[in-house]
């Protein structure tokens, strides 16, 4: 059953129908329709107001919004940008925070002083995680979990492959479309802070500032090695996140998904539903595809060329997903298995017109002469 912000996202022909009913409840008649009928053709249930549905879902959606911006790394909020900076690694540079690049700098030192071998070397700065709330484009929303590969895919290796999709400004509320704006203006700005920056950057956003979108990526296998081998809790989980079970959609992937199943692990992707449950890597396209949610990503860029004829490409690796709306009926069909059927077409009153019948009259011949409506009128109130 589906709830009133849902119900206005469903077809045409439920407003055509309950506007021949101008909105009121029709009494019960053959041939007439009521609206409760409509309804439950519809899977709408109005317990609840579509207006005010839509009012408690974005004020929801607000409070989602401020916290967020609270808590930093938003980057609808134009002081994220200043607390970030891109870190050179080889001819790749990492978005990092400032704070991030102090604390490694001074574990570093520590480890120096201490001289001591047993100790382990510290790592490198984190990468920032940002944050945005985005509509997953439905039109480009490519999370297939073998992302379709075939031996002729452009993505190359089975092993490379990645998913792939396109967050756009959220429809409502305001705020969030505002935000989104920001958004784009904010990640360009970062964009031209790498060093060594090229005229030529690619691969973050795409589209006019007025129809922004972003891309974002998820590699779906790793290398095995001694740090990232199968935990216990990982093989308590069901075989679809293992190498043993991930879903492949053809005998070609499986094959290939064999070839490397003692050298490489599956890295699903950290997505979750609204109720906060980890979405299969079998639903991924049905759960995501035209979703509003809230994404947290890294940010890289590669340098190709030397200057001054080089390009970069700048790339959004996915870490967290978090579906707030779940998407729509055109993203969900429904199966007609679960579609209720009835005895009697419950939009038979849609058809229904006057009967005319011909008879033989006047020079011309055959005349046509409407007959009185045999049906029963009422007065709408």
């Amino acid at each position: 059953m589906l709830n009133a912000v849902e119900a206005t996202d469903h077809s045409d022909a439920y407003q055509m129908a309950t506007a021949s009913t101008g909105g009121t409840h029709v009494p019960s008649a053959p041939g007439l329709v009521e609206r409760a009928e409509l309804d439950r053709a519809f899977g709408i249930d109005r317990t609840v107001s579509q207006d005010k549905a839509l009012a408690n879902v974005d004020a929801r959606l607000r409070a989602t919004r401020d916290a967020l911006f609270e808590r930093g790394g938003y980057v609808g909020n134009a002081t994220t940008r200043q607390h970030v900076k891109w870190l050179m690694e080889n001819r790749m540079q990492r978005l990092v925070t400032a704070e991030a690049v102090a604390q490694a700098q001074e574990a570093l030192a520590a480890y120096t002083l201490q001289n001591d071998p047993r100790l382990p070397v510290p790592d490198p700065a984190e990468s920032v995680e940002l944050t945005v709330i985005v509509r997953i484009n439905p039109d480009n929303c490519f999370v297939q979990a073998d992302s379709y590969w075939t031996s002729e895919s452009v993505s190359g290796a089975f092993e490379k492959i990645k998913l792939r999709f396109q967050g756009v400004a959220p429809t409502r509320p305001e705020q969030l479309r505002q935000d989104f704006a920001n958004v784009c203006t904010n990640l360009e700005e970062v964009m031209n802070a790498v060093q060594d920056g090229s005229d030529s950057k690619e691969g973050l956003l795409s589209g006019e500032r007025g129809a922004c979108a972003i891309h974002f990526r998820h590699a779906v296998f790793e290398r095995l090695n001694d740090e990232n081998g199968y935990t216990e809790d990982d093989m308590k989980m069901p075989a679809m996140y293992r190498m043993d079970g991930w879903p492949v959609s053809s005998r070609e992937a499986r094959l290939a998904l064999q070839d490397i199943r003692d050298t490489h692990r599956p890295r699903p992707l950290p997505a979750y539903d609204m109720h906060g449950a980890l979405i299969p890597p079998t639903d991924y396209t049905k759960m995501l595809r035209g979703a509003l949610a809230i994404v947290r990503f890294n940010v890289v860029a590669y340098t190709f060329g030397k200057p001054p004829k080089h390009r970069q490409t700048f790339c959004a690796d996915v870490t967290y997903v978090r579906v707030l709306v779940p998407p729509t009926a055109p993203s969900l069909p429904v199966s007609p298995r679960k579609r209720r059927v009835h005895a009697r077409d419950p939009f038979a009153a849609l058809l229904e017109v006057p009967n005319k019948t011909p008879r033989v009259g006047g020079e011309g011949g055959l005349e046509m002469h409407a007959q009185p409506c045999r049906h029963r009128v009422y007065e709408w109130s």
